[in-house]
């Protein structure tokens, strides 16, 4: 999709952005506990955010 006024050297810095907020997104995620189904949820989907692929993850809960 090409946006009118965002070259190559713009769009480039805006996905470095993104990114850049995921991660941060995902240190701050590292060490939960799981007392509900929404802070499941809450610690998995930084992981599969704007993900085009099918997308795997197993959480080994007692």
């Amino acid at each position: 999709m090409a946006v009118k006024g965002l070259g190559i050297a713009k769009t480039a810095q805006l996905k470095a952005a993104f990114e850049t907020g995921k991660r941060v997104r995902r240190l701050n995620a590292r060490t939960m506990t799981f007392d509900s189904v929404e802070a499941v949820a809450a610690y998995c989907y930084p992981r599969f955010e704007g993900k085009r692929d099918e997308q795997f993850i197993a959480l080994l809960l007692d």
